[in-house]
């Protein structure tokens, strides 16, 4: 699909082409809408084209997820949200409801997901998926890397507040999805960034309730989300530290006991699988300052789970 004939420009397609990142999550955001709106589209794998003049030809922000659709290229996650719901009002406008108050509800709360939640995310738990940091960030600077860990704790702090100041206590304190019992844009914004943050932090109860309903109750939803579902499902959820922190849970210093818990959870009880997932070094550590690897010694003696 490039510059056609008859008059069509870059973007002379009628159909939609939807342009993403497989494991992204902000690309199931775009997934999101088109699928649980019930939109055809084609989707083409991004990875790899971004930076092909084919590409900036059509998208400026050389980014994905993208879309073409009747002559327009539109990226960024929020804007092509919008723009689906205004191009396919019988499908998708009921994830747009309302006045231009309502409206302006949703889009705050798409807007503070996608630039205040998903920056924190994007710091707490990037490195330990091997995603490359934005320039600034602490993770790509050679001459920060000891300060690496110390810098996603933060992130992960700060989320945790975010998620339970202005989500559990705010948006979704009196209804099902956010700030509403019918889901939204903004639901489809915030949702498969929560997947991400499983990586980072211990999700509250209630978000874990809400992705819930997302999963079970809006059809199209669980598929759409599978990339970045899938791209996890093997990383740490609770993810520890070189200093002997932990991220993933609301304590600041967390006991030895709470500290097995979490790793015979993500490794089965095997201290062998454990030594194997944080590293050899990261094992030494956390014998020295948290005494974990004692408490799954004497598990693994109780219940021969190597």
């Amino acid at each position: 699909r490039g510059v056609g004939g008859g008059g069509e420009d870059a973007c002379g397609t009628m159909s939609v082409t939807f342009h993403a990142l497989p494991p992204s999550a902000n690309s199931a955001c775009t997934r999101c809408v088109l699928k649980c709106a019930g939109i055809e589209h084609e989707e083409v794998n991004a990875y790899g084209q971004t930076r092909t003049p084919e590409y900036i030809a059509k998208f400026i922000t050389n980014l994905a997820p993208a879309i073409e659709h009747d002559g327009a290229c539109v990226s960024e996650t929020n804007a092509i949200a919008r723009y689906l719901c205004a191009a396919f009002p019988t499908q998708a406008g009921k994830f747009y409801p309302g006045d231009a108050k309502n409206q302006a509800k949703i889009d705050m709360i798409a807007e503070y997901t996608g630039i205040s939640v998903y920056n924190l995310v994007a710091k707490a738990m990037y490195p330990d998926v091997g995603f490359p940091g934005a320039a600034g960030d602490v993770s790509a600077m050679d001459e920060l890397k000891a300060s690496v860990s110390e810098s996603q704790s933060a992130a992960a702090k700060e989320l945790l507040t975010l998620l339970n100041d202005k989500y559990v206590n705010g948006w979704l304190k009196d209804s099902t999805y956010l700030g509403s019992n019918e889901p939204t844009i903004a639901d489809f914004r915030f949702g498969p960034v929560l997947l991400f943050a499983r990586v980072a932090v211990k999700l509250p109860t209630r978000i874990e309730k809400y992705l819930q309903d997302l999963e079970e109750n809006v059809p199209g939803y669980k598929e759409a989300t599978d990339g970045p579902r899938g791209f996890v499902a093997d990383k740490v959820k609770a993810v520890v530290s070189s200093s002997g922190g932990v991220r993933g849970f609301n304590v600041a210093e967390p006991s030895a006991e709470t500290l097995a818990n979490a790793l015979s959870e993500e490794f089965g009880g095997s201290i062998t699988k454990m030594r194997r997932g944080v590293g050899d070094d990261l094992a030494k550590r956390l014998r020295q300052s948290a005494a974990v690897l004692p408490v799954l010694e004497r598990r693994g003696t109780e219940t021969g789970a190597r």
